[in-house]
């Protein structure tokens, strides 16, 4: 997960067919774009296949197609493919269901405090003729108030969930002797109360109980305080054992305890989910649908947690954290607070949150918490300049996510550079002309067309007044600008003006071209083509359009 892209390169040398798949794609951008550029330099016969698994196909598809040259050129025509449900019909559910029940029932006796149960028995029960019949119609009828088809771990946690509730009752000395009219089959196989998410959360706290009984934490510290530990663990997680004790030590019960105490506390969590990585302090529970349920019911019980998790969180805690707590507001039976409640934490906390936001943002399925806080800084007038920089510097060159969230950032920007260079125009005005031609394209990308144009002409009239105090410096950025405003002018019909624009563009670029051929002559080439174009009434083509 936090290999760097340039480790990646080696993947080029491949010297067998070689599948290379990337889970939570939409989290690793520049590991894409590192696998992307290792591929092109693959010169081997055989084949390099690269398969992506994410949870949305959004706005981070999209940057990631658009980021790199390379990347952009090897992922054109790239399938992508929607996962629809597992088993569509009743008949594939009931048979799915029951090849769940057994592949549990073979591995459960391998589980810590798992051993002691008859667990063939149990399956032979829930899977025997009707009885799985009858758990695919409920798991259908369950899933349809909040999902639209029964997915793979709907069903194989419905499995789990039974599996582990028929064991729960049989402990309690329930009869497992089906009758004549299979009324104990049924009660074995009705589930609990309740979303399967929670019926597995249920027996996934008395294992945590009962670990921390084997190691004495019960009798120091609370239930609520080790479920607080494990929300900060799931939340933020941790890259080494420095991370996870600064971690566990910002939790309010946790924070005037001994290092020696919160270090058990470390070592519990640990075995509870062993750590997959070299270094890393622990795990965290799977599959995702549980961490979201539980992060997202101890959130809404106590939203002031996150206040201490959040300082002194490094960069990667900070991503982690949005990325999940976002994800915990859209779990289908999240509290309605969680949203605002998120919006709120970020705008509370814009240096640490705000610009993390805007990259989780293209990545999470539903960002609008996220995006709330955005717009809510870029309406806020004491937002400070330098963070509207940030924000706007972190913001993609295209997203339909972040489309209105991107014009009032940029809008907010331009308006503090204004301000700022009414008064110092030497050291702001540059930023303030480079600010409106950006917002101009934020603009046109909202159909707003005549504000866009406003924009892209005061950009044009500050890069004129630099330009001619000093042309070396500010002549290319001119010849931009004026590109710009011709594409703006034409779209709104003036083509004379337009016209005009593009002719003063292209003698720029023919003066900078004479200067420094190798930099400017594509640009010069560019220019003249749209002239020619706009002269015979064609529209701009993607090389005119939109550049910064």
């Amino acid at each position: 997960r936090d290999a760097p892209a340039e480790e990646l390169a080696v993947l080029a040398d491949a010297a067998v067919p070689l599948l290379v798949i990337v889970d939570y794609a939409e989290t690793r951008p520049e590991q894409i774009t590192g696998l992307c550029r290792a591929a092109a330099g693959h010169a081997g016969s055989m084949p390099l296949r690269m398969l992506l698994l994410s949870r949305t196909a959004g706005d981070w598809w999209d940057s990631v197609r658009a980021g790199d040259p390379v990347t952009a050129e090897l992922l054109d025509g790239t399938i992508v493919a929607r996962l629809d449900a597992f088993e569509p019909e009743p008949e594939g559910q009931a048979d799915a269901y029951r090849d769940a029940v057994h592949g549990f029932s073979a591995a459960l006796p391998s589980v810590r405090g798992q051993y002691h149960h008859d667990w063939p028995t149990l399956a032979a029960h829930l899977t025997m003729p009707g009885a799985a019949e009858r758990a695919a119609e409920r798991l259908a009828r369950n899933v349809s108030r909040w999902h639209s088809e029964v997915s793979a771990l709907t069903l194989q946690m419905t499995a789990l969930a039974d599996l582990l509730d028929a064991a729960d009752r049989t402990a309690h000395h329930l009869r497992l002797e089906a009758g004549e009219h299979g009324e104990a089959v049924e009660e074995i196989a009705t589930p609990g109360p309740g979303r399967v998410e929670d019926r597995l959360l249920e027996h996934e706290k008395r294992y945590w109980r009962h670990s921390a009984d084997r190691v004495g934490l019960s009798r120091t510290l609370s239930e609520h305080c080790l479920h607080d530990a494990l929300t900060a663990a799931f939340l933020l997680g941790a890259a080494d054992i420095d991370d996870a004790d600064a971690l566990l030590g910002r939790i309010p019960a946790l924070s005037d305890q001994t290092r020696d105490r919160r270090d058990v506390v470390r070592r519990w969590i640990a075995e509870l989910y062993p750590a997959a990585g070299i270094g890393a302090p622990w795990d965290t529970l799977q599959p995702d649908r549980l961490v979201e349920r539980f992060v997202g019911s101890r959130l809404a019980a106590d939203p002031g947690l996150t206040e201490h998790l959040v300082s002194g969180a490094t960069p990667d805690q900070v991503d982690h954290l949005l990325t999940v707590y976002a994800r915990a507001a859209h779990h289908p039976a999240a509290d309605s607070r969680l949203g605002p409640n998120l919006t709120e934490l970020c705008v509370r906390h814009p240096e640490t949150l705000a610009v993390p936001a805007v990259r989780v943002a293209t990545q999470v399925e539903v960002p609008g918490p996220l995006i709330a806080a955005l717009r809510r800084l870029a309406a806020d007038l004491n937002t400070p300049w330098e963070l509207l920089v940030g924000l706007v510097n972190a913001l993609p060159q295209a997203s339909h996510n972040l489309t209105d969230a991107a014009a009032e950032l940029t809008q907010r920007l331009s308006d503090a550079y204004r301000e700022l260079a009414a008064g110092r125009p030497d050291a702001f005005l540059p930023d303030l002309a480079m600010s409106l031609n950006n917002l101009s394209n934020r603009l046109a990308d909202l159909g707003r067309r005549e504000e866009a144009l406003a924009a892209i002409t005061e950009a044009t009239e500050a890069l004129r007044e630099l330009a001619a105090a000093r042309p070396d410096a500010f002549l290319p950025d001119l010849a931009t600008s004026l590109n710009n405003l011709s594409v703006m002018l034409a779209d709104l019909g003036r083509r004379e003006e337009a016209l005009a624009a593009i002719t003063e563009a292209a003698e720029a670029y023919r003066e900078l071209a004479a200067k420094w051929p190798e930099v400017f002559e594509e640009d010069l080439r560019r220019s003249l083509g749209w002239l020619d174009r706009l002269k015979l009434g064609e529209p701009p083509g993607d090389e005119e359009a939109g550049h910064s």
